[in-house]
């Protein structure tokens, strides 16, 4: 659903599954769309803890390092 709603809006979006890939590959993704498409507020959509414990601080961290390092993507 978030997929349809930001094409339909015309909105960037990427799909990254943490669990098809390790946590440096999924930051590199992650900070380089941000870069290229100038994002200012991200929604993040996803399992819930309840289904996937330990989910939150997963992402957490990934978006935290994933920003940190933004000024020199492209």
């Amino acid at each position: 659903m978030t997929r349809k709603l930001a094409t339909q809006h015309e909105k960037p979006w990427v799909h990254v599954d943490i669990d098809e890939m390790n946590e440096a590959i999924a930051v590199d993704i992650i900070g380089g769309w941000i870069f290229r498409h100038g994002i200012q507020e991200l929604n993040a959509v996803g399992s819930r803890a309840s289904k996937e414990p330990g989910i939150h601080d997963i992402v957490v961290a990934i978006l935290e390092k994933a920003l940190e390092g933004n000024h020199h993507r492209g």
